[in-house]
């Protein structure tokens, strides 16, 4: 997709001020804080064997700063910011 300088909900961060709309390609993409891709140099990569059908995640606190939609995750119950906003929350008192 396009390359863009904020993040949007449909963006994926591909450096410190560079996003790519991926809303075409990856949209069935989702969340999990035990992805099996991460995003390394603008591409995702398989982090272990993926079978045919199951659903392709990675950890949006690990690629985005931050987040323009947070939200709660299904699966830990922790709020999905970014790693620069889950970065403060953990050293939070």
């Amino acid at each position: 997709g396009p390359e863009i300088a904020q993040p949007t909900k449909t963006s994926v961060q591909i450096g410190p001020q560079a996003h790519i709309d991926v809303k075409d390609n990856c949209r069935y993409m989702n969340h999990s804080c035990d992805p099996n891709t991460e995003m390394k140099n603008g591409q995702f990569v398989a982090l272990k064997t993926i079978e045919p059908g199951a659903e392709i995640t990675f950890d949006y606190n690990a690629s985005e700063d931050v987040l323009s939609n947070p939200f709660v995750c299904r699966d830990c119950g922790q709020m999905i910011r970014g790693k620069l906003l889950h970065k403060k929350a953990l050293e939070m008192p």
